[in-house]
């Protein structure tokens, strides 16, 4: 029981992180089905102090105490005054909203006890769920946008796909950014470039000053990651489509978008833009939509997805695909507003052909391995059919000295699977130890709302 309370708390955690605040920003929150307290009216309570843990950790609540918990986790860029407009909202509806609030490290002092600062340590970087147990809190609600927005929630929603596009494009320019600058000028080391072998141990790297570099090592690491997939379709590559890092470019909302591939990627997608207010039709080549998961599950997700308007092909081959209305491109400009355009697709259901229509078109299919530059065979790494390079349990490749990590490996393409992998070279390689990925459980989550997560177990090849 302890175990699993444990594990709930840490996925209200994890959620709360990661939904609270950018849903209901990305969401149109602005528009929801009850008054926006003013800000002059708004007050968190003086902040209050309780040992969680190996800490004494700092907190402000708003709302009444009784309410349904909610717990906001900040970090710069986001002080707690980012939260000056949730706060209110979620309070307003009866929430009992907690700000966890750092000062420093190790045993926190508070400075001030009534003005918040930013540029602090993250609330996420304590433990979170040391200070449930110290609030006496068993469980979190989470309060969903789709619990906040007014009328019908399948209409347009541009102010959320213009909140949703104008939120990346902060993170891009005030994280990642500056986070990837700050890598660079980490380590004279550090070189970027495209690199490709001449020998089992020697690759040869072309900077992005154009400058050549021969490097040779005893040891070396390959995780050069994956990309979308483009499927061989007539007329694909001669048409406009949308990829799932083109999409994110997007600067008008699509009438009409037409998903190809039934899997985490394309039904993330068509939840998101039909919670927007898209039209969304996907289309999946097998008899069930995430083909590799019990039927009993895609049954249940695709009930779900349906109930949100969403229309399912399934079974499906698509023949040909057609753009009408606008100069064929290959990737979709992610500047025009292609109102009055179509794009046609020619599918194979059973025996009988139809045609699906719509703005714009997602292409999500699956993921391709980073290879073709490689020059894999000058070192002898060996491949599979698909291409990713094949690592036994201990991540080695059939090259003695030369490793593979992460989605290159053909293993779950997961950012955490990749950290993990770094692990295992860690432990067998720098302290001794003795890991595989023989034994690992595999947890995974599928971004819909209600979210769907599963633990498994996955054995190397």
């Amino acid at each position: 029981m302890l175990k699993a309370s444990k594990h709930n708390r840490r996925r209200f955690l994890g959620t709360a992180a990661a939904s609270i605040f950018t849903e209901m920003a990305l969401m149109g929150i602005a528009h929801a089905s009850f008054d926006k307290p003013k800000r002059s009216e708004f007050r968190f309570t003086p902040i209050k102090q309780i040992k969680a843990g190996v800490l004494d950790i700092g907190y402000y609540e708003a709302g009444p105490s009784d309410g349904s918990p909610v717990l906001l986790l900040h970090g710069f860029p986001y002080s707690i005054d980012s939260y000056i407009d949730v706060a209110p909202m979620l309070a307003a509806r009866g929430c009992r909203v907690i700000v966890p609030y750092l000062r420093g490290h190790g045993s926190t002092r508070f400075l001030d006890s009534a003005t918040p600062r930013s540029r602090q340590q993250a609330a996420i970087g304590v433990d979170a769920s040391a200070l449930m147990d110290a609030l006496q809190l068993n469980r979190g609600k989470i309060l969903k946008h789709s619990q906040l927005r007014s009328g019908n929630s399948h209409q347009r929603n541009v102010n959320g796909f213009s909140g949703a596009m104008t939120l990346r494009r902060f993170t891009f320019k005030w994280i990642v950014i500056p986070n990837y600058s700050q890598v660079i000028t980490l380590d004279n080391n550090l070189i970027i470039g495209e690199a490709r072998f001449v020998a089992p141990k020697t690759i040869a790297v072309t900077t992005t000053e154009g400058n050549n570099r021969l490097l040779t090592a005893e040891r070396l690491f390959i995780n050069t990651g994956t990309r979308p997939l483009i499927p061989s379709i007539p007329g694909l590559t001669e048409v406009e489509f949308l990829t799932s890092e083109s999409i994110m470019e997007l600067e008008y909302l699509p009438e009409h978008l037409i998903v190809l591939g039934s899997g985490y990627i394309g039904l993330e997608f068509a939840q998101m833009f039909r919670r927007f207010g898209s039209g969304v039709t996907v289309i999946g080549q097998s008899e069930q939509i995430l083909s590799q998961q019990d039927p009993d599950i895609a049954i249940a997700v695709q009930t779900l997805l349906e109930q949100d308007g969403i229309e399912f092909l399934l079974k499906a081959k698509v023949l040909r695909v057609v753009r009408v209305g606008v100069a064929s491109r290959r990737e979709a400009s992610p500047l025009e507003n292609r109102t009055g355009n179509e794009t046609i697709l020619q599918i194979q259901v059973a025996d009988s052909e139809i045609t699906v229509q719509g703005s714009h078109l997602l292409v999500a299919v699956g993921r391709a391995p980073n290879i073709e530059s490689l020059n894999l065979a000058a070192a002898g790494v060996a491949t599979d059919t698909r291409g990713f390079i094949q690592v036994n349990d201990r991540l080695e490749t059939n090259v003695p000295g030369i490793w593979a990590l992460g989605d290159i490996n053909g293993d779950p393409q997961y950012t955490h699977i990749s950290l993990d992998d770094y692990r295992i070279i860690k432990a067998n390689l720098i302290d001794g130890g003795d890991r595989s990925t023989g034994d690992r459980l595999v947890p995974s989550c599928l971004f819909i709302d209600p979210e769907r997560e599963q633990r498994e177990k996955v054995r190397s090849s």
